[in-house]
């Protein structure tokens, strides 16, 4: 599949179904800003509490402590299985289902074993690596596109185990990670680039309300540039696991 294709078809997902999407975005952007903040508090407590209160200095020396490790680890996951049962919900919605929060809870319910395992295995492995100097980071990214359809294999293939998962994930975007990273990278400037156009043609036209307007709609997808970068991949996948045998997987 084309970028522009890819591009093309994900536009096109989004706007059909624009009030769903951004609703569900919304409330889903809330329960992960709620669980980050329960999970601060709680962490905060637990630093606070005298048996702690002699660790606290080497806690703060030493960023990748143990403790600090752990908490991370534990906030990473949780976030991940949001992001990963909200990739199985845009998938369903590509094939003609439906999506909604009351969809998505029904996602996770039936599957909260596999999301959460495969979620944590993912931080796991990107926090650690992570902790390479300076080639860290770039392991990390490779790490996290080829892990990128992991949550899909769960709902096409159930019952697989989490380690199949990401195997199989693994071998699907063999040969497609740079693809996906440019898509990645595309999804990311689509917003400056629709912006900078409003932009240049209110100042062509002396318009300046267009130009506000312009400066609004970058703002406002760029924060959504990590949905529209989700229901890429969801259409990559999609067209790409039709090419592959399941029993490979």
């Amino acid at each position: 599949m084309s970028y522009s294709e890819n591009i093309r078809k994900t536009l096109r997902l989004f706007m059909r179904n624009l009030g769903t999407i951004l609703l569900v975005y919304l409330i889903l952007t809330l329960i992960g800003f709620i669980t980050a903040s329960t999970l601060n508090i709680s962490f905060g407590f637990n630093i606070l509490d005298k048996s702690n209160i002699q660790s606290m200095a080497k806690d703060l020396a030493n960023d990748s402590s143990t403790k600090s490790f752990f908490y991370t680890l534990l906030q990473g996951t949780l976030s991940l299985s949001i992001l990963g049962t909200n990739q199985i919900g845009l998938l369903n919605l590509l094939r003609g289902g439906g999506y909604s929060i009351n969809g998505l809870v029904e996602i996770f319910k039936n599957n909260y074993k596999d999301i959460l395992l495969v979620a944590f295995l993912i931080t796991f492995i990107s926090k650690l690596v992570g902790l390479i100097p300076i080639l860290g980071g770039i392991v990390a990214i490779i790490a996290s596109l080829a892990f990128c359809f992991s949550f899909f294999l769960i709902y096409d293939f159930k019952a697989k185990g989490p380690d199949s998962y990401l195997k199989g994930s693994a071998n699907i975007t063999n040969g497609h990670k740079l693809r996906l990273f440019i898509l990645n990278i595309i999804y990311g400037f689509v917003p400056i680039v629709l912006g900078a156009v409003l932009v240049i043609t209110s100042i062509i036209s002396k318009s300046l309300s267009l130009g506000i307007g312009g400066v609004i709609v970058s703002i406002l997808l760029l924060t959504l540039t990590s949905l529209l970068s989700t229901i890429g991949q969801s259409v990559y996948y999609d067209e790409l696991i039709k090419e592959k045998d399941p029993t490979a997987l």
